[in-house]
Formats: C-alpha cells, sequence, structure tokens
C-alpha cells in the first residue's frame, strides 16, 4: 500500500514538473545534475534484533525548477548497492540489495551569488530494497528475502558552486556560466527492511546519510 501510494504521488508531482519546465525554462530556473558519492547508515536495534549496513556507493539523479529567487522544487531518483546485517538470536543474517530512490523535495535558497547558492532541502519519497544474493551464518543461502519499499522522509543541505568560470580559458567556452558544481547532503529516516522475513522485524528507525558530488546544468 505504502509503495503503491508513494509511487503515483511521485509520478503525479514528476508529470507537473515536466509540464511546467517549459515555462520556467526561459526564465533559466530549471536544472538537471548528475551525482555519484557513497551511503552510510546507522546501526538500528529493536524487538531483539540488531540490524546494521555496510558502506555503499551511490548515484543520483536530480531535477529542480524554481519558482522564485528561493523556492524550488526537485525530483530525485538514485540507485545505491550496500548489504542488510541482522543479527538475530541463533544466527546472523545478511541479505546484499540493491537500493532505489525515488523522492520529491520543497528546496529553499536564502542567497544567490554570480557563482554560489547554499540551499536547504526537505521531501518525502521511497526507498526500494531489491535483494540479490542471501546469507545465514555465513553461507550463501536460496534468496527467499522479498523485494521491500519503505516509506522515506528526506532532509538536507548542499551549495552549487559555477567553478568553471573561475578557469583561464574553460570561462570562454559557450555555455559555461550554466555548469556549477553540487556538493550536498541528504539524510533519509525510514524503517529498516525487513523483506517480509517476520524474524527480521525491528521497532527502530533507520537513518542513511548520502553525500553526493556532481554536475550541474541550469536551462
Amino acid at each position: 500500500m505504502v509503495r503503491r501510494l508513494t509511487g503515483r504521488v511521485l509520478f503525479l508531482l514528476f508529470a507537473a514538473l515536466l509540464c511546467a519546465a517549459p515555462a520556467f525554462a526561459q526564465y533559466n530556473r530549471v536544472d538537471v545534475s548528475l551525482n555519484g558519492g557513497a551511503i552510510f547508515s546507522k546501526q538500528t536495534e529493536g524487538n531483539n534484533v540488531t540490524q546494521t549496513t555496510t558502506n555503499g556507493g551511490a548515484f543520483l539523479l536530480t531535477a529542480r525548477l524554481r519558482f522564485d529567487s528561493h523556492s524550488a522544487v526537485e525530483f530525485n531518483y538514485g540507485r545505491a548497492g550496500n548489504s542488510q546485517l541482522y543479527a538475530v538470536p541463533g544466527f546472523d543474517f545478511r541479505v546484499q540489495s540493491k537500493i532505489s530512490e525515488y523522492n520529491a523535495a520543497y528546496v529553499y535558497s536564502p542567497i544567490e551569488t554570480r557563482n554560489i547558492e547554499p540551499y536547504l532541502l526537505g521531501g518525502i519519497g521511497g526507498l526500494k530494497f531489491n535483494p540479490s544474493y542471501e546469507y545465514i551464518n555465513g553461507f550463501q543461502q536460496t534468496v527467499t528475502a522479498v523485494e521491500q519499499t519503505q516509506l522515506a522522509f528526506l532532509y538536507g543541505g548542499g551549495v552549487d558552486y559555477r567553478v568553471f568560470t573561475k578557469i583561464r580559458y574553460v570561462e570562454k567556452l559557450p555555455y559555461v556560466s550554466h555548469f556549477a558544481v553540487r556538493l550536498q547532503y541528504s539524510g533519509f529516516i525510514y524503517r529498516p527492511p525487513n523483506f517480509h522475513q517476520a524474524e527480521l522485524v525491528t521497532t527502530g528507525h533507520g537513518h542513511i546519510a548520502e553525500i553526493t558530488l556532481g554536475l550541474v546544468f541550469k536551462f
């Protein structure tokens, strides 16, 4: 139910952004970014289960539309990979999984100069955990874990910096002023996945920290 509801809401938001894009673009208020980085997660405990994760790489694609000098809305799609580790009395359970990220967020930019723009963001979306390998007490098993999507709340911030306009010779290239480098931190608060396995259910809340660096093109 959560997966279907989250998917519908994000689809409607993304469709609205695409329809509005031509109107915003004439005011140079549209940007897209391609980012890479890493994810880090905290340990979660509850229901006699201790859940941890390995760190992993991340990829993030963002489309952002600005309404005025301070406010914007963005849609994000990301992919990451790590292993979910569960310590349960009697055995250790490990699920290697791919994580797909879908979310929409409000973005607030307090100031913007010719070269730099810091911002804060907050939103909601989903994290889809897709298992690929499964281990019990270190031995690979037939995968019984089932794909699962968890509702996630997003917060974070970052900065766009038009560094290329500062590089000699590069600054003279066409459209160089439309490019920027983006450094961003995103935090996700969610329920850790249990892959529909009753013995892996934890009552705690999980947290993923995502740090990315990427290239932005501003229309």
